[in-house]
């Protein structure tokens, strides 16, 4: 049998053969595949083998193996093979591997397959393109399995090489293995019948003695006198028989000089070997260990491999000069067809949901560069009352142009205000232009949006509105948050009896139901930093002597309550909110702040208070809306009512004020007179219209 390269791939091996060398088994290799295997072997010379799959000594009751073919068994498999050489050596070789067969639920690779793998082995002429459905993943050659997409196997049609070729096809649950053997189109084959031959490309000997020889102007001589060769220059040879005559042809043979070795590297890949030079040199190659070439001389010779494999070695072309043997020309090959492997991402925070700028590490192979596309940031939708988005909606993320990136770090930033969907794209390219399938990474980085769900029975909770908290005990309020979160609430979510320290931007936002429930000891400090609250029921209704007298204070800081109902009963005094160097800003709420002494909705020094649209009452022993002292307070459109033995809509000091469109009511025991709005000298009224007092 004619030697064959061998392009292997996991546990099988190369072929080298040598006078001493074993055979080879080419299939089955071990593994679980979905198709039943063929037996294939490579024998030296005069090498006979037989085979048995009972677990038997082949050379006592097995087969006797001539050519490929397939072993009809399913589940696990062992195939003992045993060789005889021409010397009588014996030589016993195991191969073992598990059949699980079954085929692609996809039509079109299910056919594909049967059709392929329906003969032991593939006989594939170079220039054919065997087309592969896109249900199927496709990897050959050596090495370990590196699958690809391609959807086409195909070698140069002017491919030299005769090899046998593995190759594993998959759909991502199952693998089916076969070979394919390349054969390649024979060159052009003759005789020569000049007198002499030519060894390394300047050794000149005369083989017949019938002759005389001359070469180039020198003198005439007999084949007994080899001659030396200058082969950068041109040369004719001359010879005639011996026995002169005048009627003896003179015949003559052209030696042009030596060729140079022209290399070309084709844009598909292959390399084409040729000559440089007078174009009657012609090229074939040497079988060696290794390698079998097609048989013949050509003009060119073509080194190619299919997608996914990766072949080298050494390679020796034969010179010819119309026939005659010149010399050899020595070189290398190498056509890497072979993608890298997938790039493995490394990121510094796990989960799709995270809460922190994400870093990446990437690792490609050795001297692969590494290329990154991102999308442009998706925004998700806040509204909590919506579903979660579905995977369809994170499919409109669009990813941009691939750029390459140095070193194997790549970061994603965080929206300081947004959940952002952000996905990208990596792959990795060797320096023969191989790229290896992209991996793709999809991520929500959520700094600032926290939701609550009361009926949430999460056991991941992680404040996301997949997996929604249930309690603010779950949230931590320091340093480490973000300079702005969002808070999105839906049911009744109980506040803890604590104070509650917000040391950045805080929006709570109330979805249907929305209650926050405030316990005796509940109190946010807001210092330095804003707190927002809309669409949400407040309701504080925990007395005792212990609770917290204010339900906010601010320190220069800004409270903003808007389209909410907030209902707080104190045991003695309180004030809902107390304000220092602060702005308070009231939209169409309706607030009411009851105790058994003194209650009031908003106390402030040197702040701003702005109210609109909105019922405001205060009911207690004392009840005084609003005490403001300093700063500046405006009412706009609402219903302000104090009840109580002793009450007053607004005590004010030292401040402007403005008063517009809005009613007074006081239901007040004392037999004292009372004011609706007390002022001191010091205020600067700068509107006062439309209103009406009532009950003063």
């Amino acid at each position: 049998m004619a030697k064959k390269t061998v392009i292997s791939y996991l546990l099988a091996f190369s072929v080298f053969f040598s006078a001493f060398a074993d055979f080879t088994v080419l299939s089955p290799a071990s593994g679980v595949w979905a198709n039943k295997q063929a037996l294939q072997i490579l024998l030296p010379e005069g090498e006979e083998a037989y085979y048995s799959v009972n677990g038997t000594d082949p050379l006592v009751s097995g087969f006797a193996y001539d050519s490929p073919v397939i072993i009809d068994l399913t589940g696990d498999v062992e195939i003992r093979i045993s060789s005889i050489g021409k010397d009588g050596k014996k030589t016993e070789k195991t191969v073992s591997y598990s059949v699980i067969e079954r085929f692609p639920a996809v039509p079109e690779s299910e056919s594909f397959l049967i059709n392929f793998l329906s003969v032991p082995v593939y006989e594939y002429i170079p220039g054919k393109k065997i087309e592969v459905p896109s249900g199927l993943k496709t990897a050959s050659g050596n090495g370990e399995l590196v699958f690809t997409n391609a959807k086409e196997l195909y070698l140069s049609e002017d491919c030299s090489l005769e090899s046998y070729v593995p190759v594993v096809f998959s759909d991502g649950k199952s693998f089916w293995r076969t070979m394919i053997h390349t054969i390649p189109k024979a060159g052009t084959v003759a005789q020569s019948t000049v007198p002499f031959k030519i060894e390394d490309w300047t050794h000149l000997t005369f083989t017949d003695k019938s002759y005389i020889y001359c070469v180039d102007d020198q003198w005439w001589q007999g084949s007994a006198n080899p001659v030396e060769l200058d082969r950068t220059k041109y040369h004719i040879i001359r010879w005639q028989a011996v026995d002169f005559n005048q009627v003896n042809p003179i015949n003559s043979f052209e030696l042009p000089p030596k060729p140079e070795l022209n290399i070309l590297q084709k844009s598909d890949g292959s390399v084409v070997y040729s000559l440089s030079g007078d174009s009657t040199y012609k090229l074939s190659a040497e079988n060696s260990y290794k390698n079998t070439y097609a048989k013949g001389q050509f003009k060119s010779i073509c080194m190619d491999a299919f997608t996914g494999d990766d072949i080298s070695g050494e390679l020796f072309l034969n010179v010819y000069k119309d026939n005659v043997y010149q010399g050899k020309l020595r070189t290398s090959y190498k056509v890497d067809r072979r993608p890298p492997k997938v790039p493995t991402l490394v990121s510094s925070v796990s989960g799709f949901f995270i809460r922190k700028p994400l870093d990446f590490k990437i690792f490609a192979e050795a001297g692969s560069k590494i290329y990154v596309s991102e999308s442009t940031p998706l925004p998700l939708p806040k509204d909590f009352s919506a579903p979660p988005p579905e995977a369809e909606f994170y499919g409109q993320a669009v990813l941009g142009s691939y750029r390459e990136i140095s070193g194997n770090s790549y970061a994603i930033s965080a929206d300081t205000e947004n959940a952002m969907y952000h996905k990208i794209s990596v792959y990795a390219q060797d320096e023969y232009g191989n790229k290896s399938e992209d991996v793709e990474y999809g991520v929500v980085i959520d700094q600032c949006n926290y939701y609550f769900d009361a009926s949430s029975n999460s056991p991941v909770a992680d404040g996301s509105r997949s997996n929604p908290f249930k309690s603010f005990d779950q949230i931590e309020f320091n340093k480490k948050l973000p300079r702005y979160i969002n808070l999105h609430i839906r049911g009744t979510v109980k506040l803890p009896s604590k104070l509650i320290q917000l040391p950045v931007n805080c929006k709570i936002s109330g979805f249907e139901d929305a209650l926050l429930e405030f316990q005796e000891g509940t109190s946010f400090l807001v210092r330095s930093s804003s707190l927002e609250i809309e669409n949400c029921l407040i309701n504080k209704n925990e007395k005792s002597q212990k609770e917290a007298k204010n339900l906010f204070v601010l320190e220069n800081s800004t409270l903003a309550l808007s389209n909410c109902e907030l209902i707080a009963q104190f045991e003695n005094s309180g004030t809902i909110a107390n304000a220092s160097n602060s702005i308070v800003s009231i939209d169409n709420c309706g607030i009411i702040s009851q105790a058994l002494s003194y209650a009031s909705v908003v106390s402030s020094n040197k702040s701003k208070v702005h109210v609109k649209k909105s019922r405001i009452s205060a009911i207690g022993e004392t009840a005084v809306a609003f005490s403001v002292h300093g700063g500046e307070i405006s009412l706009t459109s609402n219903a302000c009512k104090v009840i109580g033995s002793i009450g007053r809509i607004a005590e004010l000091i030292g401040l402007k004020c403005s008063f517009v469109s809005n009613s007074f009511a006081g239901e007040i025991d004392s037999i004292r007179s009372s004011q609706a709005i007390w002022k001191d000298g010091d205020v600067k009224v700068l509107a006062d219209s439309n209103n009406t007092i009532k009950g003063f």
